[in-house]
């Protein structure tokens, strides 16, 4: 599966997406990168990732991402999410359920995974060589292969793409369907600005 969606009659104004899979999987990177493409493309993009290895817990988190639901903002959650217990967090937010729910599968083979842990720089949750034994890095990518459940729609999200490490073109594609959710989204938002002013009025 590279991708699977349902088709709702409109995109909502907000979008959450959810980022699965292991350390060293590429999340971080891609998530970046979207918040980069948005940025270039509409500066100001009201974009909020949210990240466990800098905010230290998950409560923290789930108070961050629903204070940035309240702003307005889109949310990134970097976090591994290995299973649906995980994912269900981010799915049953306050003000989530207005949201077009997206799930980013990386898919990566777990000798990939372990090489780029031991090969990348500091890391900012801490899962690299300069930080670990290579024993422990070991032991912590083969623990998450092992708990990893792909994401589903049936979990509650309205489409799930899958970036596999040896097609990075699969990591292209969601990308641009992020930035097109994007735009949809903003404009929405921008439609439904109108409606409140003319309320208003």
């Amino acid at each position: 599966m590279t991708a699977a969606a349902r088709i709702p009659a409109l995109v909502a104004a907000q979008l959450l997406v959810v980022l699965v899979g292991v350390p060293g999987s590429g999340k971080s990177t891609f998530a970046r990168r979207v918040i980069a493409d948005a940025e270039a493309a509409s500066p100001g993009a009201s974009w909020q990732r949210v990240s466990q290895d800098v905010l230290g817990s998950r409560k923290r988190c789930i108070s961050v991402a629903e204070r940035a639901l309240r702003a307005g903002d889109h949310l990134l959650i970097d976090r591994c999410n290995f299973d649906v217990s995980q994912r269900a967090h981010w799915l049953n937010l306050r003000g989530s359920a207005d949201t077009h729910r997206i799930a980013i599968f990386h898919e990566v083979p777990r000798p990939e995974a372990l090489r780029r842990v031991l090969e990348r720089p500091p890391h900012e949750g801490n899962v690299d060589s300069k930080s670990m034994s290579e024993d422990k890095l070991r032991s912590i990518v083969a623990r998450m292969q092992s708990d990893l459940r792909p994401p589903q729609l049936e979990e509650g999200f309205d489409e799930i793409h899958v970036c596999r490490s040896d097609e990075p073109e699969t990591a292209d594609f969601a990308r641009r369907r992020l930035a097109a959710l994007l735009a949809e989204a903003d404009v929405q938002a921008d439609a439904r600005a109108g409606e409140s002013d003319s309320d208003v009025r």
